[in-house]
């Protein structure tokens, strides 16, 4: 499984050592190092996975059929004996 955490403090890394070069590397070369790793973090924005919430957490990931609807009707009827909504 890919590390996104960890991809993302690399490309930091990276962009705060660009910022700090003290070489012969013109303006060009750092925007251009600069728009790489914009590429890359936006290429991580859109497979990164969001952040499980406490309540998902809570949901087995491997139901049956059967054992998905049950627990569907008991969060219904949690709902409905609380006061919400089932719509």
């Amino acid at each position: 499984m890919t590390d996104f955490t960890s991809i993302r403090q690399s490309v930091d890394n990276i962009r705060d050592s660009v910022e700090r070069l003290d070489c012969p590397a013109t303006e060009e070369d750092c925007n251009d190092i600069r728009s790489e790793l914009d590429s890359i973090e936006s290429e991580l924005d859109d497979f990164e996975p969001e952040e499980a919430d406490e309540f998902s957490e809570l949901i087995p990931t491997n139901l049956s059929a059967g054992e998905a609807d049950s627990l569907k009707e008991v969060i219904k009827k949690w709902r409905t004996d609380n006061g919400y909504s089932n719509n």
